[in-house]
């Protein structure tokens, strides 16, 4: 069973990893073997740390262990990130992960909410009602650019 909770500071360590387990997921065709080479890399601790700190940062827990995460930034109104280790993929955890944050930014008042989306996740998040945008890049913390699909809902 799957539960969903604020993301605490303790908790980086797993949110790298599942960042990483994500990203090393990527089937082939969409990226370079240079842009998910860069891209798995987790960001430093304290970057986690100050998302944790400043935004609306969830993690989906099955038992102790760390599944998944996401993080609404409310300045930009932006889904910043969705996450899911390889293992829970179509379990619906990711889904409800999205909900739970689309939750938070009508709480906020928001009527829309954006992201960009990897090219493999279009799909998932056309299913969950989002639009796609023009095709644009999202820079790594690397500076490496990738290529990626700007996404709009609107809210209820």
């Amino acid at each position: 069973m799957f539960s969903i909770r604020k993301a605490r500071p303790e908790d980086c360590s797993s949110i790298a990893r599942v960042h990483s387990d994500a990203v090393r997921a990527i089937g082939p065709g969409y990226y370079s073997a240079e842009e998910l080479e860069s891209w798995q890399r987790p960001r430093p601790v304290a970057d986690y740390e100050q998302s944790i700190q400043n935004k609306e940062f969830l993690v989906a827990t099955n038992g102790e262990l760390i599944v998944a995460f996401g993080v609404l930034n409310p300045e930009t109104r932006e889904i910043e990130a969705l996450y899911t280790s390889p293992a829970v993929r179509g379990t619906g955890v990711g889904l409800n992960l999205l909900e739970q944050l689309e939750q938070k930014a009508e709480e906020f008042g928001f009527t829309s909410v954006s992201l960009n989306a990897s090219l493999n996740a279009v799909g998932f998040y056309e299913r969950a009602g989002f639009v796609a945008q023009t095709e644009s890049t999202y820079r790594l913390a690397s500076g490496l650019e990738i290529r990626c699909i700007p996404m709009i809902k609107r809210l209820a």
